[in-house]
């Protein structure tokens, strides 16, 4: 559910400046574009804090930091003040990070179950 509100963030800051004309009130117009990308990097931390306690249960998860790239690309975008799309720059990458998780969940889940001797 993290990943995909994530997405859900990300995707709100690309529409920032229409959404400020029309005098919509989502989370980014609330915020300001510099405090949305303080939190959507605050929320990563704690995406990975939680697979880190994952880690503890299993060492299995250990597969949930392959997403780790694509978030740290998330943050590298949104951060590049000088890019004209440093708000289009993320989404794909928020999108990989969300979906992976989630389908890398699913693959330590599997081979936990079938490979609990090695596991």
């Amino acid at each position: 559910g993290l990943g995909l509100g994530l997405v859900r963030i990300v995707d709100e800051m690309t529409g920032y400046q229409a959404h400020m004309q029309v005098g919509e009130r989502d989370l980014c117009v609330i915020l300001g574009p510099e405090r949305t990308i303080r939190l959507v990097s605050i929320l990563l931390l704690v995406l990975y804090l939680m697979a880190a306690a994952l880690v503890l249960i299993n060492p299995i998860f250990i597969i949930l930091f392959l997403t780790l790239p694509a978030a740290r690309n998330v943050i590298r975008y949104l951060k590049d003040r000088n890019d004209e799309l440093r708000f289009v720059r993320p989404v794909p990458e928020i999108f990989k990070v969300a979906v992976g998780t989630e389908l890398l969940i699913i693959i330590a889940l599997i081979a936990r179950t079938f490979l609990p001797s090695v596991l």
